[in-house]
């Protein structure tokens, strides 16, 4: 019975992680920016976005940043030797989602208007001006998403790196 109880524990941390790290890998697929009917995933944005909102930049998407740091905490949930990777996968995600939100505002304050081959994939053309919003509405549900997956990851994987 004591055993028992001790192996259930024993999981609690690396399942937290595992299912934080897999919200990261399945928010990189729902819609991180939102106007009206329009929206965008991370595989419609360049991972430049975090650095610059503004940037007519291609190349290496964000989509493929988010689902590598959400597979490194799964790996991390996983294999009992790397439970620190899930932590760090978590603070990669915390660190994404509140660049990616920051760079957000920055789009709605520095654009005001149309919204031209930013990259932006689904919100290619649309007018921000003429919508009036703010950044709330702006900022869809995905990067809350990544964000509570990356928190749980980091949950689980401190738990499961506690000495006992």
């Amino acid at each position: 019975m004591v055993q028992r109880q001790a192996n259930r524990r024993s999981l609690i941390g690396p399942g937290l992680a595992l299912i934080g790290s897999a919200a990261v890998v399945v928010s990189g697929w729902l819609p991180w920016l939102g106007a009206g009917d329009m929206t965008a995933s991370t595989f419609d944005q360049p991972a430049y976005f975090l650095v610059d909102s503004t940037a007519r930049v291609t190349g290496l998407r964000l989509g493929a940043l988010v689902v590598f740091i959400g597979a490194i905490g799964i790996v991390g949930a996983l294999v009992p030797g790397l439970r620190f990777l899930s932590v760090l996968s978590g603070l990669g995600a915390v660190a994404l989602g509140g660049l990616f939100y920051l760079q957000a505002n920055y789009l709605l304050d520095a654009v005001g208007g149309q919204v031209d081959s930013l990259g932006l994939g689904g919100l290619s053309g649309l007018d921000l001006g003429a919508l009036n919003l703010d950044l709330v509405d702006f900022v869809d549900y995905g990067v809350y998403a990544a964000i509570g997956g990356g928190v749980l990851a980091i949950v689980g994987g401190c738990l499961a790196s506690a000495r006992r």
